[in-house]
């Protein structure tokens, strides 16, 4: 079974982003702009934010530990001679309780089960395993 999802943009770092469906709808901005809007990078941080909990969660409910942590992504974006190039990606699971070796375990497998982060399989993503209060 295919799930396909579709999104648009028009005027680049500089336009505007929104789905088919209508659940994103915003203006793009360039990376260090204050203004309201998004950049690219911080929807590719959202959607494997998103699409990590469902694995996690998946993972965490076989393995009998809370499936509540948070999940925080960073994605840089790096400018070298002109060239922009993502060059790390690090999703951090954030638990509030749980054995350590077990947590990550559970982030371990919810990362391959993740489509997402099979997206940066190149090696440039990295997922660490935090237990105390999100927040």
């Amino acid at each position: 079974m295919e799930y396909p999802s579709t999104a648009r943009a028009t005027g680049g770092r500089k336009g505007r982003v929104w789905t088919e469906t209508g659940s994103i709808d915003s203006k793009v901005i360039p990376p260090g702009v204050t203004t309201p809007g998004v950049t690219p990078e911080e929807l590719l941080a959202g959607a494997w934010a998103a699409c990590y909990g469902g694995a996690y969660a998946y993972e965490a409910n076989l393995a009998g530990v809370p499936t509540d942590p948070e999940f925080h992504v960073e994605v840089v974006l790096s400018v070298n001679d002109g060239v922009y190039e993502i060059t790390k990606a690090t999703l951090t699971v954030m638990a509030t309780s749980g054995d350590p070796a077990t947590l990550k375990d559970v982030a371990d497998k919810a990362h391959i089960r993740c489509p997402v982060s099979k997206v940066f399989a190149n090696g440039m993503a990295t997922v660490s395993v935090g237990v105390g209060s999100h927040g």
